[in-house]
């Protein structure tokens, strides 16, 4: 449900998202292809987002759906979360996360750090810091190791890694 108060639905078949606002039902085209629609989410500006298992991104901005799936590489998104900033954070199946920022997607995996490839859950808090869950557990990583890492002024990020017994 977004700030509106509009409902939206992803289903697979057919390839359309949906959103319920004042009792209508209005569907938005997806490109052609299979898909399951696993994760829906709406930025600051009020788009709605939607990410698929083939990985297959959309976003609906004025009631128009424009597919970025180019810019996600095509990999299966599990999870989204709009940051209050603007930034749109992708959760992968086995290729880590995305940050979708300014037009372009920048990934991060295990390569640079990240303790787990498979993230299920990904949240921002108010300290700088952004939350994931994966198969592995909960870890948390600064903000600005990410950005650190985006403009190459480091080769990796340090989570913090919390297990069963924190």
């Amino acid at each position: 449900v977004t700030k509106r108060g509009d409902l939206w639905i992803g289903t697979d078949l057919p390839d359309a998202l949906y959103r319920l606002r004042r009792e209508k039902l209005e569907s938005f085209n997806l490109p052609a292809g299979y898909r399951f629609i696993r994760a829906m989410a709406e930025d600051a500006a009020g788009n709605v987002w939607a990410g698929a298992s083939d990985g297959l991104l959309v976003c609906v901005t004025n009631d128009v759906l424009v597919d970025k799936t180019a810019k996600s590489a095509s990999l299966s998104i599990r999870c989204l979360h709009a940051a209050a900033n603007g930034d749109l954070w992708i959760g992968y199946a086995g290729a880590g996360v995305g940050r979708f920022r300014n037009g372009n997607i920048t990934r991060f995996s295990t390569d640079q750090g990240m303790p787990n490839d498979y993230v299920a859950q990904i949240l921002t808090d108010n300290r700088g810091s952004v939350w994931f869950a994966g198969n592995q557990g909960i870890f948390q990583v600064r903000e600005q190791d990410f950005d650190d890492l985006a403009r190459s002024l480091a080769t990796r990020v340090w989570p913090a890694i919390y297990g069963r017994s924190e």
